[in-house]
């Protein structure tokens, strides 16, 4: 096991604090609600005075009067302290809490309710500023990839030498404690690690696991390299008989595939020229659907249907391949058509490749 990194912010409680005089306030403005951040606020009632609570300019301070109260709330998670400062020429009426521990200045506890209440039923305290902390605790982890895609408790695919960038949500988004560590777990010789980059260096299988930083919460994902998938030798294609016969050799000996022959007087007795059109004829006209390596002669198989009795020297003959299926009695391309082109009479003997790689298929 490797700790690989550590991010975040260091904070486990957010500190969010309202001073009064900066505002805007015009003088003796009533002040009803104050909001701190999209997460706290304050409402304030005038209770059993006959005045509510206002900001002045003598003081630069919000007035409570005595029977005025203060709700502070926190849309999400626990406040955990309350510092007031004020101002002079204020009265010496207390506060009273409804809950936690309250000292004159800073009250402590974990609610996400406090109600603050200006004991008497005259003078007045002046408030300059008020301080919230508070802690929205993480409820979760999830490992996702650069699409947002969740991995937690799958198995990645990643080849040899490719990367992925990972990245570390909690729930909810907006808690207070963002820090999170990464290890790798099993095999650390398959994989590297750097912000959250993942890079393939070995065959295996090797856990990648986030934590919260209260160590409460993981998650993990499994990061497969397999090993390299050897090239397969492309399809070859043995032209001999002076260009009569084909020979076609696929790289796949299960795959089933099939071919067609275009000359000038296919083209023309068709009457078509879209080779994906005239294969899908062929195919169905001569039924040829094959595996491994094949052999067929020119003159026998389309010279007839095309109306010739030999073929021209110089003639350039293509052959098509593709994978096929059987499908409601006909037979259906399965993926792009390969295309390789001769000329009658011309490199006979000769051994070439072509960019086909067939599939295994149905027929």
């Amino acid at each position: 096991m490797a700790l690989l990194a550590t991010v975040g912010i260091n904070a486990a409680d957010k500190t969010v604090t309202i001073d009064f005089s900066a505002q805007g306030y015009e003088n003796e403005t009533v002040v009803e609600s104050v909001a701190f951040d999209e997460n706290v606020s304050a409402t304030f009632e005038k209770g059993t005075n006959v005045y509510d609570a206002m900001y002045f300019n003598v003081g630069s301070s919000l007035r409570m009067y005595g029977g005025n109260s203060m709700t502070l709330t926190a849309a999400a998670g626990v406040i955990k302290s309350v510092d007031f400062t004020f101002s002079d020429g204020e009265g010496e009426n207390s506060i009273k809490v409804d809950n936690g521990t309250f000292d004159g200045s800073q009250w402590t506890g974990s609610s996400s309710s406090i109600k603050f209440t200006i004991d008497g039923t005259s003078n007045h305290r002046r408030i300059k500023t008020i301080s919230v902390s508070y802690e929205i605790a993480v409820e979760g982890v999830s490992i996702v990839d650069a699409d947002n895609t969740v991995l937690n408790n799958s198995t990645y695919t990643l080849e040899l030498g490719k990367s992925v960038q990972l990245s570390a949500v909690l729930n909810p988004a907006n808690a207070t404690t963002q820090d999170v560590s990464w290890e790798v777990m099993q095999n650390t010789e398959v994989i590297t690690f750097e912000n959250g980059l993942v890079t393939a260096v070995g065959e295996g299988q090797a856990a990648v696991v986030v934590t919260t930083k209260d160590g409460e919460k993981q998650a993990f994902v499994y990061i497969y390299v397999p090993a390299p998938t050897p090239e397969k030798e492309l399809a070859t294609f043995k032209i001999s008989n002076n260009g009569l016969d084909v020979t076609i050799t696929p790289s796949d000996d299960e795959a089933k595939y099939s071919y067609a022959i275009v000359i000038p007087e296919i083209v023309e007795a068709l009457g078509k020229t879209d080779r994906k059109a005239i294969f899908d004829d062929l195919a169905n006209m001569f039924f040829n659907v094959v595996s491994g390596e094949q052999t067929f002669n020119v003159m026998e198989d389309y010279l007839e249907y095309a109306g010739l009795e030999e073929l021209a020297p110089g003639t350039e003959v293509e052959v098509l391949v593709s994978n096929v299926k059987k499908e409601d009695g006909e037979i259906v391309r399965e993926g792009e058509l390969t295309s390789y082109t001769f000329i009658y009479g011309e490199g006979a003997g000769e051994t070439d490749n072509v960019e086909w790689d067939p599939a295994p298929g149905e027929i």
